[in-house]
């Protein structure tokens, strides 16, 4: 048996998918803790798999409710002390169903997942892209190469670093207010922007809130007193500079001396290899 003694949860367990993989699990020698809202259906499937020499274990609970969810991961926990294999199955639809939520997902699936181990996603992505930066992405390249090249001058470890502070600070000071305040040149065309969403995401995964609804973008008005469970948005505008653009030697390059709007600042003192512009180090 492949996966002998290995604690596994498959949720939406009752039928269907689930519990087929709950069943296939079983044979594989885990021990199985199938989960579902209709008890009735979790105790079939489990005696399924305890017929067939196999350990199952039914746990009725609604995973969308929060609370729930919890009280069956630390049943399990408390019961066998680890988790080795979660097969999140449980149905229903998330409000836009496309590949910009799946790789949000994606995301957020990766932050679950043990070092060495593996993860498999499967969504439907029907309603499209759902996000045109995304699109951009996917759509706009001949070669991976060339796809790669771009994002690399594009995509800051800064940004990474920045949301994993974030989320440093959210959970040892509890107690503070959050604001997030971001400043982009004029030509920016979406508010807020998406670095500034992540970290509203990652804070509100940390305080247990949800983005939609504790995310408040801008105050107007008489909108009374601030509450401590709330994230504040603002996004300012201002300016034609979207960066400075400068090479190895610290010279402008000539991109920037003719007005476009570079994307990074290149600290090697050598020819500058990644600029758009094609320029070398020291040319104007």
């Amino acid at each position: 048996m492949k996966l002998k003694d290995k604690i596994a949860i498959v949720t939406g367990a009752g039928q269907g998918l689930g519990r087929a993989i709950a069943l296939m699990l079983g044979e594989e020698g885990a021990v199985v803790a199938v989960v579902g809202r209709t008890t009735s259906k979790l105790e079939s499937v489990a005696a399924e798999i305890t017929k067939a020499g196999g350990r199952a274990w039914p746990i009725t609970a609604d995973l969308t409710e929060e609370d729930q969810v919890q009280g069956m991961v630390d049943q399990v926990m408390e019961k066998y002390g680890r988790i080795d294999i979660l097969v999140n199955n449980a149905g229903g639809y998330p409000k836009d169903i496309n590949l910009y939520q799946t790789s949000k997902t994606l995301s957020n699936a990766l932050a679950a997942v043990a070092p060495g181990g593996t993860m498999i996603l499967l969504s439907e992505c029907r309603e499209g892209f759902g996000d045109p930066d995304c699109e951009a992405q996917i759509c706009n390249y001949d070669t991976m190469a060339d796809r790669e090249k771009d994002l690399r001058a594009n995509f800051s470890i800064g940004v990474a670093v920045l949301k994993h502070l974030a989320a440093e600070a959210a959970a040892l000071l509890p107690d503070f207010d959050i604001e997030i305040i971001e400043t982009h040149h004029r030509m920016k065309k979406d508010a807020p922007s998406g670095t500034a969403v992540s970290l509203a995401e990652v804070i509100a995964n940390v305080k247990g809130w949800d983005y939609d609804k504790d995310v408040r973008h801008g105050r107007v008005g008489n909108v009374g007193a601030r509450t401590r469970h709330e994230i504040g948005m603002h996004a300012v505008r201002g300016g034609r500079r979207s960066s400075r653009h400068v090479c190895g030697e610290r010279r402008t390059c000539r991109a920037y001396a003719q007005g476009v709007q570079p994307r990074h600042i290149c600290e090697r003192r050598a020819p500058c290899c990644a600029f758009p512009c094609g320029c070398e180090a020291g040319t104007l």
